[in-house]
């Protein structure tokens, strides 16, 4: 996997901004795709069981989510650092992140990690309790497996899209749902898979070049050749099952038009614009089709939260 990165680099070393690196803070924009998911859940089981809650009460719920999202991809991100620290190293565009760059050391991004996962779980027993430890645990471990798996597979990305996937068990839980009531919770659970698996394709082709060399799994390196084909299928299949959902749970004109009809444009617009040029991925297209795909995740959550204030069940 390449030769081991020296511990010290005293010429960059910089600790508290690579603690913060490694947590991915600068670049929060990425919790929210793990967070949308927390968002429509919450909205699904509140109107599955017609229950009108006021806006004080709705509000504080989702941004607690969101705080432990956060956290647990802080901590998630730093341990994908320690164990990629030697992959990083050999592709341009991780090459600069705080371990192969010598910003900080092995056993600062080890304790930082430590000191994370712990504010985590704390956090998430101040705020939801700590029967939610239990819930949130399956999001953790799949989380923390994500890293292992690009090592062993070609498709992490199912491992990921789990993951955020299971981020719906404590907003479905704590939004009052049970298991008579979770049959519309399947729809949404492989939509978040296959909407998950789609966008981390488009982001790995940044990389695919260099993983190639590294010898790291990755689907798209794996699909090259046919990538718009199973892009196309991802996305027929996210509309599939946006639709399911929305046919189960009997939404109004606007989740159809609003919600999947812009989902159905945004897929076509995305798959068109990723572009291979002499062999190779156009610089830059997976980055920003990635990062359009940040907005389309608040789109569809504003339009959810929408969709349930027009039905009467949130009051302000």
């Amino acid at each position: 996997m390449g030769a081991t990165v020296p511990e010290s680099r005293g010429s960059n070393r910089n600790i508290s901004r690579g603690i913060l690196e490694l947590a991915r803070l600068h670049k929060p924009e990425l919790t929210l795709l793990a967070w949308y998911p927390s968002v429509w859940t919450f909205c699904l089981v509140l109107h599955k069981l017609g229950n009108p809650i006021e806006a004080s009460d709705f509000f504080p719920v989702i941004l607690k989510n969101y705080l432990i999202v956060a956290l647990t991809h802080s901590t998630c991100c730093t341990m994908n650092d320690i164990l990629d620290r030697n992959i990083d190293g050999l592709i341009p565009r991780t090459a600069s992140r705080p371990l192969p760059s010598g910003m900080v050391t092995l056993r600062i991004a080890i304790l930082a990690f430590i000191v994370w996962a712990a504010t985590t779980m704390i956090t998430t027993a101040y705020l939801q309790g700590t029967y939610s430890l239990v819930l949130w645990t399956p999001a953790w471990i799949l989380s923390l497996l994500y890293p292992l798996g690009k090592r062993f597979i070609s498709f992490p990305q199912l491992i990921l899209g789990s993951a955020c996937a299971c981020v719906l068990i404590p907003a479905w839980v704590n939004g009052g749902g049970g298991e008579s009531e979770s049959e519309e919770l399947t729809p949404m659970v492989f939509f978040i898979i296959f909407w998950i698996i789609y966008i981390d394709m488009f982001y790995a082709t940044m990389d695919s070049e260099h993983d190639t060399a590294a010898g790291v799994g990755t689907l798209a390196v794996t699909l090259k050749p046919r990538i718009h084909l199973y892009l196309s299928l991802l996305a027929f299949l996210q509309l599939l099952c946006l639709s399911v959902l929305g046919y189960r749970t009997q939404r109004s004109a606007l989740f159809w038009i609003l919600g999947v009809g812009v989902w159905a444009v945004n897929n076509i617009w995305h798959i068109s614009g990723l572009r291979i040029v002499d062999g190779d991925w156009a610089a830059g297209s997976g980055h920003t089709i990635f990062t359009r795909n940040i907005g389309l995740g608040l789109w569809l959550s504003v339009v959810e939260v929408l969709e349930f204030w027009r039905g009467g069940e949130m009051v302000f």
